[in-house]
């Protein structure tokens, strides 16, 4: 707020020539251009023009009372904004543009801001005022001006007086100056409403001139300042002046407007501003809502939007907000009336122009560079507009900034920045938050836990693994509970896998990297999975509305929906009708008790959520049911069932067509919605039954019938006899038989009589009552071997059956096993092979064997193989150890086959392996029952087949089969069966030595299981460490250009001496690959050892076999294969292992005599076909093996030449040493 008083440079007051010059400047000025907008530039200008004039334009009188001027500006040609209709509050101080300019804001429509200033400054007056008689327009008086202060109101002021002190004062300063300063008739007359003291005419239309109107009507001097005055503008000196107008309100607008006469009750006309909201997704135009003003709550209204069905509303309030939606196209144009009976006359519209939604484009992250040598860039987001006008180019740190593609609009069209400094050294970078980013190691992959939801059929509900923190493109491998890996190459930074859940419990998840930049470690998640229950059953309400015709509404909701939105007053006052129903809560279930689940409630409600129909009881129903004939005969009782009775209401029962024991009607008053009653009919015929409700609402009558007959005499009951004999082979006979009686009648005496067959007059009687069971099954007394004869009568009716009881024989059977097996090629199996077992049981009888057993021990080189077993129905296999048994419970007969799987894990000395197995059982089973035993009525169709049964058993009984002897096994000496399998295996043992500074491999094999040598031969094969581990063992030992190809170094052919027989022992002793002798025995090469021209050895990586000096594998192969693991022989002090390292006379060494080289002292064996060396061409040839064998002269004649040999040898050593010496 400026000081009253503005000196300027001189001290003295700032005079109108100098306010004008500085509004002027103002507006001139580049800050108040950018205002950002006509009206605040004009509405700041006004607010600035006051403050500086007020102290120059207050007069004495304003000051005395403490009360502001009357503000008047001046038309300057300088500031055209000055004219703007409508004033704002002073703008603050300009704020400086921003170093990267953003777009600005879609602008929106702003409401009216209140005047800061005591008394708002209005618009000036035109220079020619309108004449005193003309009528303000309607309009006018319906919607003052947002920016003219209301007067007090009449009709509502507390203190009139006090309300109109202030512009009292003003009139009356401006009426003074006026007098002394006006050019009198110049300013138009003020047509104003003058207060009277009469209460049917309080005011009187008068028009008077401005100083009038100030010195005698303004104020509460007059009627205590009840004058309407309007705004009026007058001259003082040559300044225009404004007054701002007396009770000048909406209410004393109304009464000016209508001649100074009370106006008829009208509503003000509604007003409408529509506001255009933010676009959303998918939307062609934003959403559009319209706020209508003026309203008179209570009162109705009706709006329309482009013409469209209009929509009624109630006023709520004085102003309301309807949302309209998005907008149907670029103009959007809003109608609005009132309807009720004080509605003001027309419509008013309101229009806006919609732009259509354009999806703003998404902001830049780039790395923003700076003079850091520590920090050389820091990450900003900005626009596109932004990132163009500030970062892109040389222009900013010589072009350091690294910036990623992205769009921008220019020109109305989205063109397309290709980045800069957007290689991949760039992007690392950027990726880096922009910090220079570290070793290139992927981040550790993290894994989350999702549980699904339960779907239907379903016992679990589905989890899934979504892996995290993934790098595209590497790989990456996961299991869950410890099962087998699934390995997956990365297609993103997330990725997400349905898990394979087998049970409820806890799922755990390891992850881990597999590429070559994988973070180390594994990663580790885990979550509970529960069983899926059964989702809750929708519950069925009554929906409460608001509408007369259909008050409910029937909805099926689920719990939860029930109780947050039904349950309680907050939906039509609580006049949902609900019924109990149980709901989840906290893991525990909990019970609802309903709402209105009262009779009238639950009427409703079972009449579909109508109201029910006036009440009618239901017709009732009946039915009638046939007892049980009574024992001896008669009529059966009936039972009539009456249903639907409505309890308390009267009934009527009559009965008809037949005598019966009950007088009819029968009359009743329902004491439950059913009832029976107890008919006892004296004669056959048809009843008819009907029954009425006899109340003043009872419905239809109901009738039924029913036919009633006489009951028959009891019938004889079934009789059956059994008798427990030949338990057991050679069983004692029974001491009783059972009769068993089916069909008896309760209440029902039967007689039952028991004797020998032809005897005459039975020895024992008995009587059965009949109970509540119809069959029971009484014990008889029996003597003895014979056919004994049981009668059971009742009335004059019986039946007669007959059972013969004999002797029990002795049981036999014979147990046989047979063994066969099966392995490998052609029966023969190596160590690792699997024998496959079969073993054939068979009964040949006559009779069968009680819990047969097999039981099979293997012996020590075999280990069976629990799970391979498989047998024929009835037998079960178990393992313990080298032990398989197979068990049968029960009674055995005819053939079984058990099979087996068994691991050879050891070569048996001898090269066969042989397995034995026997059964045995624990005696004759016991005889089974059959209908041979069970007597059949004599006359019935059965009878001849059961008697053919009786003879075949009777004569079996009798002895009349061969003889058992004491019965068991009749043939123990086939109860065990054996097989025996051929076993190849090859077992060696080796070492490296040094002999006359040449290297040697000595050997020991012993082949077993080995049938004609001719179709297994022996190699030894020479192999580095890492090419024995990827070898094929598969390939046969004759194949040698197969097992070159494989990545050995070396094959050696080893011949089987004369005479020799599987698992006999083979010895003898290899040169090293690359290693030679010449026919003396003398070292002429060594492997890696390259002799040069000057006659020096050297180590050379280049020479053959230079890669088998470290450590070899030296394998016998025959299929099967056995191997060792040698190291070239240390160099010792009388055999160095290597070429001399001092340049002697080259020697030119003797050609070999055959293919390979033979130990020196021993006399070679067979010469098998020359094997190339693997390593190259210019290798030794494989030196042939010494032959074995009993050759006494022979080894004789070693033992002098390796003596002679070792002698030399040290020598030549000593004479070494001494050289180097």
């Amino acid at each position: 707020m400026l000081p009253r008083n503005v000196p300027d440079k001189g001290g003295t007051a700032m005079t109108n020539q100098r306010f004008t010059q500085t509004i002027s400047s103002a507006l001139r000025s580049r800050r108040w251009r950018r205002a950002g907008g006509g009206t605040l530039r004009s509405g700041a200008v006004i607010a600035v023009a006051a403050a500086l004039m007020l102290p120059s334009l207050a007069a004495p009188a304003y000051a005395a009372e403490g009360d502001a001027a009357p503000v008047a500006v001046e038309a300057a040609s300088a500031a055209p904004e000055a004219a703007a209709p409508e004033a704002a509050p002073p703008e603050p101080a300009p704020v400086p543009e921003p170093a990267v300019p953003e777009p600005a804001p879609a602008p929106q429509p702003v409401a009216p801001e209140p005047v800061a200033e005591p008394v708002p400054e209005p618009a000036p007056a035109p220079e020619s005022a309108p004449e005193p008689a003309a009528e303000p327009a309607p309009a006018a008086a319906a919607e003052p001006a947002p920016d003219a202060a209301p007067a007090a109101d009449p009709a509502a002021a507390e203190d009139p007086a006090a309300a109109a002190a202030e512009p009292a004062a003003e009139a009356s300063a401006a009426a003074r100056t006026a007098t002394t300063e006006t050019d009198k008739g110049k300013d138009p007359k003020v047509t104003l409403c003058h207060a009277t003291a009469s209460t049917k005419n309080p005011w009187v239309q008068i028009t008077i001139a401005p100083d009038g109107s100030a010195n005698g009507h303004a104020g509460a001097g007059h009627q205590s300042g009840r004058d309407i005055i309007p705004p009026f503008s007058y001259t003082v000196g040559k300044q225009v002046k404004q007054f701002p107008g007396q009770n000048w309100n909406a209410t004393g607008q109304a009464i000016h407007a209508n001649g100074c006469e009370q106006p008829p009750q009208v509503d003000p006309a509604p007003t409408v501003s529509l506001t255009t909201g933010e676009c959303v997704a998918d939307a062609t135009y934003p959403p559009v809502s319209a706020t209508f003003g003026n309203l008179v709550a209570g009162q109705p209204y009706r709006y329309s939007v482009n013409g469209g069905t209009a929509v009624n509303f109630t006023a709520g309030s004085a102003t309301e907000t309807k949302a309209l939606g998005a907008a149907p196209g670029t103009s959007v144009t809003v109608q609005i009336w009132g309807t009720g009976t004080r509605a003001a006359s027309g419509k008013v519209s309101g229009a806006a122009t919609v732009q259509k939604c354009v999806t703003p484009l998404p902001d830049v992250t780039l790395c923003h560079a700076t003079s850091s040598q520590t920090n050389p860039w820091n990450q900003i987001t900005v626009s596109p507009a932004g990132a163009l006008s500030g970062h892109a180019g040389a222009s900013h740190q010589s072009g350091r900034d690294i910036i990623p593609p992205f769009e921008y609009r220019q020109g109305g069209a989205t063109q397309q920045f290709p980045g800069q400094n957007w290689d991949e050294a760039g992007q690392a970078i950027h990726e880096n938050g922009c910090e220079e980013p570290p070793p290139v190691i992927d981040p550790a992959p993290t894994v989350a836990l999702t549980v699904g939801e339960c779907v239907a059929d379903a016992q679990l509900p589905e989890t899934t693994a979504t892996f995290s923190e993934l790098v595209a493109g590497q790989s990456y491998s996961y299991r869950v509970n410890g099962g087998t890996a699934v390995t997956f190459t990365a297609g993103s930074g997330t990725e997400t896998r349905a898990l394979d859940v087998a049970a409820a419990g806890t799922i755990t998840v390891d992850v881990w990297g597999t590429g070559t930049r994988a973070a180390p470690g594994t990663v580790t998640r885990s979550i509970e999975v529960q069983q899926c229950e059964e989702p809750p059953a929708d519950v069925t309400l009554c929906h409460a509305t608001s509408s007369d015709t259909n008050p409910w509404n029937e909805l099926a909701l689920p719990p939860a929906g029930v109780l947050s939105g039904h349950v309680g007053s907050d939906h039509q006052g609580g006049r949902d009708i609900i019924p109990p129903f149980t709901y989840q809560a906290g893991g525990a279930t909990l019970q609802f008790a309903g709402q209105n689940w009262d009779e009238a409630g639950q009427a409703i409600f079972e009449n579909g959520c109508e109201e029910p129909p006036p009440v009618i009881d239901p017709t009732p129903t009946v039915s009638v049911t046939v007892g049980d004939c009574p024992v001896m005969g008669g009529f059966a009782p009936l039972t009539v069932t009456l249903g639907d009775l409505v309890v308390g209401q009267p009934y009527r029962v009559e009965l008809a067509g037949i005598a019966v024991a009950q007088s009819s009607p029968i009359t009743f008053t329902a004491d439950a919605p059913s009832r029976t009653i107890e008919v006892e009919p004296s004669e056959a015929g048809t009843l008819s039954v009907t029954v009425q409700g006899t109340g003043d609402h009872a419905g239809e009558s109901a009738e039924t019938t029913v036919e009633t007959s006489l009951c028959p005499a009891p019938e004889v009951p079934e009789l059956t006899l059994s008798v427990d004999q030949c338990l057991a082979y050679g069983a004692p006979l029974p001491s009783e038989l059972t009769a068993t009686l089916e069909g008896l009648l309760d209440g029902v005496d039967y007689t039952v009589t028991i004797g020998t067959s032809g005897g005459g007059t039975p020895y024992s009687t008995r009587t059965v009552h009949g109970g509540e069971s119809s069959t029971e099954a009484i014990q008889l007394d029996i003597a003895g071997a014979g056919t004994y004869t049981v009668t059971v009568g009742v009335g004059k009716g019986s039946l007669t059956r007959e059972v013969t009881v004999t002797p029990c024989p002795r049981g036999a059977y014979d147990l046989s096993l047979v063994k066969t097996a099966s392995a490998g090629e052609a029966g023969v199996a190596e160590v690792g092979d699997t024998i496959r077992y079969t073993l054939a049981v068979t009964n040949a009888g006559p009779d069968a064997a009680q819990d047969p057993v097999v039981t099979d021990s293997l012996p020590a080189e075999l280990t069976p193989v629990p799970g391979s077993e498989s047998t024929s129905a009835g037998w079960s296999v178990a393992f313990a150890g080298n032990t398989v048994t197979a068990s049968y419970s029960g009674a055995f007969t005819g053939e079984a086959t058990i099979s087996f799987d068994a691991t050879v894990t050891a070569a048996p000395p001898s090269g066969e392996v042989t397995n034995t197995a026997c059964v045995a059982a624990s005696g004759p089973a016991l005889p089974q029952p059959s209908v041979d035993r069970v007597a059949t009525p004599a006359g019935s169709p059965d009878e001849g087949a059961a008697a053919g049964l009786e003879s075949q058993l009777v004569a079996i009984l009798a002895g009349d089969v061969a003889d058992e002897g004491d019965g068991g096994d009749t043939a123990a000496g086939n109860d065990c069966g054996e097989a025996t399998t051929v076993v190849r295996a090859v077992a060696v043992a080796g070492s490296a030595v040094c002999v006359n500074d040449t290297p040697w491999f000595t050997y020991d094999i012993t082949p077993s299981g080995i049938g004609d040598t001719a179709d297994l031969p022996i190699v030894m094969i020479w192999w580095t460490v890492e090419a024995y581990a990827n070898r094929d063992p598969s390939i046969p030992a004759g194949d040698i250009a197969a097992i070159l190809a494989d990545g050995a170094s070396q094959v050696d052919p080893i011949a089987y001496p004369a005479g020799w027989t599987s698992g006999q022992q083979l010895t003898g002793q290899m040169l090293w690959p690359g290693a030679s002798v010449d026919a003396a025995g003398n070292p002429t090469g060594w492997p890696g050892w390259t002799l040069t021209s000057d006659g020096t050895w050297v180590l050379d990586p280049a020479a053959p076999h230079y890669d088998l000096r470290a450590e070899a594998v030296v394998e016998i192969r025959i299929n099967p294969t056995a191997s060792e693991t040698t190291v070239y022989p240390p160099a010792t002090p009388d055999c160095a292992a290597q070429p001399p390292l001092t340049p002697e006379p080259p020697v030119t060494p003797e050609p070999p005599t055959t293919p390979g080289a033979v130990v020196p002292g021993v006399a070679p064996g067979p010469v098998p076909a020359a094997v190339a060396p693997a390593a190259s061409p210019t290798a030794a040839a494989p030196t042939q093996l010494a032959a074995t064998g009993s050759q006494g002269n022979a080894l004789g004649g070693i033992g002098l030449g390796l003596l002679l040999l070792g002698s030399l040898a040290w020598g030549v050593a000593r004479h070494r040493r001494e050289t180097v010496r």
